[in-house]
């Protein structure tokens, strides 16, 4: 079983959460990296545990954008049928990645995509860079 299986065993198709499975895929000397903050073991499952109660795992749509022996890359973000139905789906597109070290996650790098500016301020923003580059461009034109 890969290890993207096995975490989906222990995460996201359980419907409680349970801290044994996810303990279970964590090395010994496991530490997680988010915000520049490391994290223990420990504080990682109850991160986790918090995270759960908020929303199922299920709901940020993961999916495995690579593997092998050492490595595991997993992605999150919207579902289709989330996209197209405006379900109120909470932006979350990020990645984790995850080394493994004797079949175990041994370190976790979470990496979450800051929300989009909205399109009024990313046209504001637009219309000031178009104007200074222009100017910039006609002194030596």
């Amino acid at each position: 079983m890969s290890m993207f299986e096995r975490w989906w065993s222990a995460i996201v198709e359980n419907e409680a959460f349970d801290a044994d499975a996810v303990k279970d895929l964590l090395h010994d000397d496991f530490f997680f990296v988010m915000d520049y903050q490391m994290e223990t073991r420990e504080d990682f499952i109850e991160a986790e545990r918090e995270v759960f109660k908020k929303r199922h795992p299920r709901e940020t749509n993961p999916v495995c954008l690579f593997e092998n022996e050492t490595s595991l890359l997993i992605g999150f973000g919207p579902t289709e049928q989330q996209l197209k139905g405006k379900e109120g789906f909470k932006f979350n597109k990020g990645t984790i990645l995850c080394a493994v070290k004797d079949q175990k996650i041994w370190r976790i790098l979470v990496s979450v995509a800051p929300k989009p500016p909205d399109c009024k301020c990313l046209a504001t923003f637009g219309r000031i860079l178009s104007k200074r580059v222009f100017n910039f461009v006609t002194r030596f034109t």
